[in-house]
């Protein structure tokens, strides 16, 4: 969504808070050629949106992202096997403050992970794989193709990933 008022029809103006004493309007503008650029005056075909709209007392960068995770598309299993009991693993595992896997890649000899830090100072984070483990590790680039090597203590790598950056990891096992 290019563009969204808060509060009513306040385009161009600077709002810092929103007035709850009425019932404030949310405006999503779905298309925008408000200046003859980002679409075209009529669009062929079907569009399909999605709104997630959550209410918080305050900011919190990882349940935000967490949030958005789920709105970009949430999983739908099914099972091509029965089983007695319902069995729930984590395929890889991250520890650190505002520190959440961003995204998984498999790789021919394992898989890269790229770990995003939503603070905005710096924090350790360390992965593991609790279902295959890791044999040795390397950073790796936006591509990933793998860098320098890692040390893999105790199962799980251990990297600092920097204020509001992401790091990418090529994990073998």
């Amino acid at each position: 969504m290019p563009i969204a008022s808060v509060g009513g029809f306040n385009f161009g103006q600077r709002q810092l808070a929103i007035d709850r004493s009425g019932k404030p309007l949310l405006l999503g503008w779905l298309l925008n050629n408000y200046w003859s650029t980002n679409f075209r005056v009529s669009q062929p075909g079907f569009l399909r949106y999605h709104y997630e709209l959550a209410t918080h007392a305050g900011f919190d960068p990882v349940a935000a992202a967490r949030l958005a995770v789920f709105a970009r598309g949430p999983l739908n299993a099914h099972p091509s096997v029965t089983a007695a009991q319902p069995e729930t693993i984590t395929l890889a595992a991250v520890a650190g403050d505002s520190v959440i896997i961003a995204a998984v890649q498999r790789q021919a000899e394992g898989a890269c992970v790229w770990l995003q830090n939503l603070a905005s100072a710096p924090r350790t984070a360390t992965v593991r794989l609790p279902q295959t483990g890791i044999t040795s590790a390397a950073g790796c680039d936006s591509l990933g193709q793998p860098g320098a090597a890692l040390p893999v203590v105790e199962g799980g790598v251990s990297v600092a990933v920097p204020a509001r950056g992401v790091v990418g990891l090529y994990l073998y096992y």
